[in-house]
């Protein structure tokens, strides 16, 4: 998923699934789960990766910090 839509075109290439969104959206996370469960029948994981996630150790970042970089990429 992309905000741009240049997931949908690597999917394709990789046959995959791909859509336009935002992993903000609940509305755009709901319809790329749609679509990989249509596709292939399950999930078996996921990769959620925002492009600049916060920096420091994993278990000392606040959720603003989660927060904040979600709403740069998004």
């Amino acid at each position: 998923m992309s905000p741009s839509g240049s997931a949908i075109e690597l999917a394709d290439e990789l046959d995959g699934v791909g859509v336009k969104g935002s992993a903000q959206n609940l509305t755009d996370l709901e319809a790329l789960v749609d679509a990989a469960v249509s596709s292939f029948g399950h999930i078996d994981a996921v990769v959620n990766h925002t492009g600049h996630p916060p920096k420091g150790d994993l278990l000392d970042i606040t959720d603003e910090g989660w927060a904040l970089g979600n709403e740069r990429w998004c």
